[in-house]
């Protein structure tokens, strides 16, 4: 499983995941469009509220 892990998520959270065997891509704030050209590459994708998933990221 991969995931994408957006605005900055601390430490903590991403150990989560690792600690499952999950690969995680960890990125700053991305607008709906950056995230739209890459979301398909991933299984999840997490976010803290700086990045907006619209339907048009989907």
């Amino acid at each position: 499983m991969k995931v994408l892990a957006l605005d900055n998520l601390q430490k903590v959270g991403i150990d989560v995941f690792v600690r499952e065997g999950i690969e995680v891509d960890v990125k700053g704030k991305m607008t709906p469009e950056e995230l739209a050209a890459v979301i398909n590459s991933y299984d999840a994708v997490v976010v803290r509220g700086a990045t907006k998933a619209t339907a048009a990221s989907f």
